[in-house]
């Protein structure tokens, strides 16, 4: 079987709800990070994070997007990088 990642989800929560525990609970036992967004120091955290997940197959859970908008555009650019 071929386990070379080759599919990226992009799922986005709904404003109010913090889903952390659900997806905590369902990434048990597989390559995971949850990255805290708010500063430059976590967009760069965020950012390492991807391209390892995209490297092995892992996920990312990016939390409180929402307080870095300026950053959203270089996330944009990254993850179509990731995909070519």
């Amino acid at each position: 079987m071929d386990r070379t990642p080759s599919l990226l989800l992009l799922l986005c929560g709904a404003a109010g709800h913090d889903a952390s525990a659900a997806v905590d609970a369902l990434a048990a036992g597989r390559r995971y990070a949850s990255v805290a967004l708010g500063s430059a120091a976590a967009a760069a955290a965020a950012e390492r994070a991807l391209r390892d997940a995209a490297a092995s197959g892992g996920w990312v859970l990016l939390k409180n997007a929402h307080l870095v908008p300026q950053w959203l555009p270089r996330l944009e650019k990254l993850l179509r990088a990731l995909v070519r």
